[in-house]
């Protein structure tokens, strides 16, 4: 419960979203996926969308003075602005075991997220915002 309760408390922060279609999984108002490798998992919730990756290939940008917890490991968009670099203290991983199959989308509002073979695209419909995470590479929009 600590768990779902830091994450939510990390969402709400950074702006998170509830998507509607089934195969990702309502847990309160957050929904959890993850990718078929189990490489990478999602929240959504209240407009956002946060992806946390545990291998990858690349390297995040230097961590700013701001950030005084864990950097570089996942992706956000909210409603304003483009997606951007996570620094939290918390993971989305374990939370939930749902896997979203390859080809699928979630959406909740204007927040989408769609699993592709190559990654995960998460975007906001209305600014056109948003990133691509995937072992290979991470991308802002």
């Amino acid at each position: 419960m600590a768990v779902v309760l830091s994450v939510l408390l990390a969402l709400v922060g950074d702006g998170a979203t509830v998507p509607t279609h089934p195969p990702a999984r309502v847990g309160g108002k957050i929904v959890y996926f993850n990718s078929p490798s189990r490489n990478i998992a999602c929240a959504l919730h209240d407009g956002s969308a946060r992806c946390d990756i545990r291998q990858k290939d690349w390297r995040p940008p230097p961590q700013p003075a701001w950030c005084n917890l864990d950097w570089g490991y996942g992706l956000t968009v909210d409603r304003r602005g483009r997606g951007r670099f996570i620094c939290a203290g918390d993971s989305v991983f374990g939370v939930d075991r749902h896997v979203l199959p390859y080809s699928r989308s979630v959406r909740q509002g204007s927040v989408r997220c769609t699993m592709r073979m190559s990654g995960v695209r998460c975007i906001n419909t209305r600014s056109g915002h948003g990133f691509f995470l995937s072992k290979e590479k991470a991308r802002l929009f």
